[in-house]
């Protein structure tokens, strides 16, 4: 969803429009659901607790007109109602190693790139070798366009560290395409 489209739908909502929420449910949800059932590792869990989160926009729509980045606030709210979820129930046997690893996966459609279904293979196994945070902050800044502030506050860590990982996984990553030939230097 284009930046301007989810700000639109943001003033809609922070007015009471029930259509133009509907939508942003419609809209953030996959993304919502995917980010929470890789914290949570449960289906259901990571339904409601996206559920959960809207429900508590809707309540306090009003304050949701204020916010800079809606996409980063509802990710932010994902995570906090997550983790509240795995503090408050007999989830603890969750390790935080289980936590920090590999919490996304880039998905690369055919229809955003027109490459064949084996380069794409290839660039999702590259993704897959870059160290799981990494991963995380190049989908973060590049798949969810957040900044690298919203990324560090998002993941506890500084810009800096931000812009380390950013700079390490394209690195990376550009060598893996190169050496599968899917790009030259």
């Amino acid at each position: 969803m284009k930046r301007e489209t989810l700000l639109c739908l943001q003033q809609k909502i922070a007015h009471g429009d029930e259509q133009a929420f509907e939508r942003l449910m419609h809209e953030t949800m996959p993304v919502l659901h995917a980010y929470a059932l890789r914290m949570l590792h449960d289906q259901q869990l990571s339904e409601e607790v996206v559920m959960d989160v809207f429900v508590k926009l809707w309540q306090n729509r009003t304050g949701f007109g204020e916010v800079s980045n809606p996409l980063f606030y509802l990710l932010k709210a994902v995570k906090n109602t997550a983790l509240n979820y795995l503090k408050s129930s007999a989830r603890k046997s969750l390790s935080a190693a289980e936590l920090a690893e590999d919490r996304f996966a880039l998905q690369i459609s055919p229809e955003d790139v027109l490459i064949s279904k084996e380069h794409i293979q290839q660039i999702q196994q590259a993704l897959d070798e870059l160290p799981p945070r990494s991963r995380e902050v190049l989908l973060l800044c590049k798949e969810y366009r957040l900044s690298y502030a919203e990324v560090a506050e998002l993941l506890g860590i500084s810009q800096a560290t931000v812009n380390v990982h950013m700079t390490q996984a394209l690195k990376k990553l550009w060598q893996m395409l190169e050496a599968l030939h899917l790009v030259s230097s």
